[in-house]
């Protein structure tokens, strides 16, 4: 329990650090939420994102592709994930990852992957 409690007030701490746009912050927290449960798919893709925006593209490929071992079935990580790939330009993963975020997403035609 104290585990859990821990690794949601890190999250939340990343989450104002970000929207404040304090972003080394908010990945310093989202590592410490990751400590208490690596496998928690939304902390995974917010750190995600604050790597990408901080043009650590390479962390934010990692923590994308540990999110979709534990969500295999989720579009919307694989989309961000494609979309990752393609800002490294590896294109082969990215397309790959955008297969599978097309087949995994509830309605394509209605997303902007």
């Amino acid at each position: 329990r104290l585990r859990d409690a821990n690794e949601a007030m890190w999250a939340r701490i990343g989450a104002v650090a970000e929207v404040m746009d304090d972003l080394e912050r908010a990945s310093t927290a989202y590592e410490c939420a990751l400590r208490h449960n690596p496998y928690k798919t939304s902390t995974l893709a917010a750190a995600a994102e604050v790597y990408r925006r901080r043009d650590n593209l390479g962390k934010a490929s990692d923590c994308l592709q540990r999110a979709v071992k534990v969500e295999p079935n989720n579009g919307d990580l694989w989309s961000k994930l494609a979309f990752t790939y393609l800002l490294t330009d590896d294109l082969q993963n990215a397309y790959t990852a955008y297969q599978h975020a097309l087949f995994h997403l509830p309605n394509p035609k209605d997303t902007q992957v």
